[in-house]
């Protein structure tokens, strides 16, 4: 009996230290000190500023392939609601029922605009 409970218990903790690893991220996501040239750049180049979107030209958005106008976008204040999918806005990127960008681009654009979209 004291050999079933100790293997019980043994069983136990091997189950929750592997879920417990499965739940923590892989990688940190530092949101400190973001700026266009240092992280958002790089985010609203990749997931925002390209052909029929966000890019200079386009005839149905602004633009937000260049730090000035990226940063005039940021006066608008809907990116952050848009890029959360929040209510009262487009949710981004565009169609309507597109996934969401990665967590951790969110919280950097999120830094990004909070901290005044530093260039």
């Amino acid at each position: 009996m004291k050999y079933t409970y100790l293997l019980l218990i043994c069983a136990t903790v091997v189950v929750w230290s592997c879920t417990k690893e499965a739940d923590e991220p892989t990688e940190d996501c530092v949101t400190e000190n973001i700026t266009y040239t240092d992280g958002a750049s790089a985010i609203l180049n990749a997931s925002c500023a390209f052909s029929g979107c966000h890019s200079t030209g386009s005839a149905t958005t602004f633009a937000m392939d260049t730090y000035d106008s990226a940063a005039l976008a940021v006066t608008f204040g809907g990116i952050v609601g848009a890029i959360n999918h929040e209510d009262g806005f487009i949710p981004m990127p565009y169609p309507l029922g597109s996934d969401k960008i990665d967590q951790c681009d969110i919280d950097k654009l999120t830094a990004w605009v909070d901290a005044g979209a530093p260039e």
